[in-house]
């Protein structure tokens, strides 16, 4: 709410606000720009990567279950330490660690692990990070509308290359041209 709407064909879609600050001793300006689609985008994958976590640290605590049951191959029984790191792996996602705070006890011998969804850390994600971007740029006298306009179409002249890499995208294939400058002209 802090952040002016947008003015132009980029207004409903979102804020923006400029900022002037030192960057590594170099004045540079700074945009902060909140976009209501891009949040909309962010959260589907955001809840994803919540599932998959608590699948994972589910599994991990099931695993356990059958250690202390005394089930299951004696030599992949995990450690406090092992255990430290699965939890880790299964948190490495994006603003994960922050949402499923964890606590490893126990012993070597017989490890616990609990967590819990931290519903908090999900709003402040949730409110203060999904739909934002910052620019970053020496373009003083650029307003916020050019400069987001600009960091959209870098993002078109991007796909474009990547497109053009695409082995599938830029075949010519079945030539049916036997000199080279029908060749030419077919590819060009």
């Amino acid at each position: 709410e802090d952040l002016p709407p947008l003015s132009g064909r980029l207004g409903p879609e979102g804020r923006a606000r400029k900022l002037t600050t030192s960057v590594y001793g170099t004045s540079r300006t700074v945009v902060a720009v909140y976009s209501e689609p891009m949040h909309k985008s962010q959260l589907p994958g955001l809840e994803r990567d919540r599932r998959k976590a608590k699948e994972s640290l589910d599994a991990l605590q099931a695993r356990l279950e059958r250690q202390r049951a005394g089930k299951g191959n004696k030599r992949h029984w995990l450690s406090r330490d092992t255990l430290r790191q699965r939890a880790r792996d299964a948190l490495e996602r994006q603003y994960m660690s922050d949402l499923f705070p964890v606590e490893i006890g126990g012993t070597d011998a017989a490890p616990t692990l609990r967590y819990r969804f931290d519903d908090q850390a999900w709003n402040h994600v949730e409110t203060h990070r999904l739909g934002r971007t910052a620019i970053l740029t020496d373009r003083d006298e650029w307003s916020c509308e050019q400069l987001v306009e600009a960091l959209r179409e870098q993002s078109h002249v991007e796909e474009a290359f990547r497109q053009l890499k695409d082995p599938e995208w830029a075949s010519a294939m079945p030539l049916r041209h036997w000199t080279d400058p029908m060749l030419r002209v077919h590819a060009f």
